[in-house]
């Protein structure tokens, strides 16, 4: 009797679904039952997933994007949802999300992205208190003198640093005596020959600060060489055509970029505080 029960299909059947189950649960990570794989997706779930994709936080048009797509871009967006979750559960199950600093680095940056999207969008501001920005904030709008000039450069021969100012000095006094005719033996600098309404710090990243600290002592003579001038290569004569003196612009003529600082300063006063919020419930 017991062998012919022994025999039967069903009770094999039964038997290897009990050996299979207990097998599953000995293999899953610990901390994870067969209750906690089942993932239910709603929509506001992959709207909110859209936009943390994208890193913009705007409820409204996502949820309207989320409406246009069809079935079949839904189906998508969900089974990507499903695999994240999947990933997440699995990774958390296995204790990877303990003590990993690039992990809460990112967790805080996601919060900042989260807390952004939470404020709302500041009123346009008015012409009186962009003004008022603008001169509480002029150093930052300062636009630095510039220069347009031409160069001749001259290296050092051996290790005589003299010797480049004595060439430069050479040439200028025959430019001086003939400069329609007299042959210039100058050398090949590293960059550039002539330069246009450059600053003063973009200068320096080409010469040397020396250099441009001289250079912009000279007054512009568009047909006369001077110098020499000294750089951290060698010696230079220089053409300046061009000065221009450092200004303030008048604040309408760079209101659209009054307008981005202010509602960037905005922001993050306003995302400060809501830090500070949150600290304040923490003892």
């Amino acid at each position: 009797m017991l062998l012919r029960i022994l025999r039967e299909p069903l009770l094999h059947f039964v038997v290897i679904g009990v050996v299979i189950y207990s097998l599953m649960n000995s293999l899953a990570p610990s901390g994870v039952s067969m209750n906690e794989r089942r993932i239910e997706i709603s929509p506001s779930d992959l709207v909110s997933f859209m936009q943390q994709r994208d890193q913009v936080f705007d409820a409204e048009l996502y949820t309207k994007k989320y409406n246009a797509m069809s079935a079949t871009q839904q189906q998508a967006m969900a089974r990507q949802y499903a695999e994240q979750e999947v990933l997440y559960r699995e990774a958390k199950s296995l204790g990877l999300d303990q003590n990993d600093e690039v992990l809460r680095r990112r967790l805080i940056q996601k919060l900042k992205y989260f807390l952004e999207g939470l404020i709302q969008a500041q009123s346009q501001p008015g012409a009186a208190e962009l003004q008022q920005f603008y001169d509480a904030n002029k150093q930052d709008y300062l636009v630095p003198a510039t220069a347009t000039f031409t160069h001749l450069f001259f290296k050092q021969e051996g290790a005589d640093p003299a010797s480049a100012m004595a060439r430069a000095e050479q040439a200028l006094e025959g430019l001086v005596a003939d400069k329609e005719s007299y042959a210039v033996n100058s050398d090949s600098f590293p960059y550039h020959r002539n330069y246009v309404k450059k600053s003063a710090a973009q200068v320096a990243r080409h010469f040397g600060n020396e250099f441009a600290t001289s250079l912009f002592k000279l007054s512009p003579q568009p047909s006369t060489w001077q110098g020499p001038v000294v750089s951290a290569y060698g010696a230079h004569l220089v053409q300046i055509s061009q000065m221009q003196a450092a200004y303030y612009p008048a604040w309408e003529a760079i209101a659209d970029k009054l307008l981005r600082d202010l509602q960037r300063s905005q922001f993050a006063a306003a995302q400060q505080a809501q830090i500070n919020q949150l600290v304040d419930q923490y003892q």
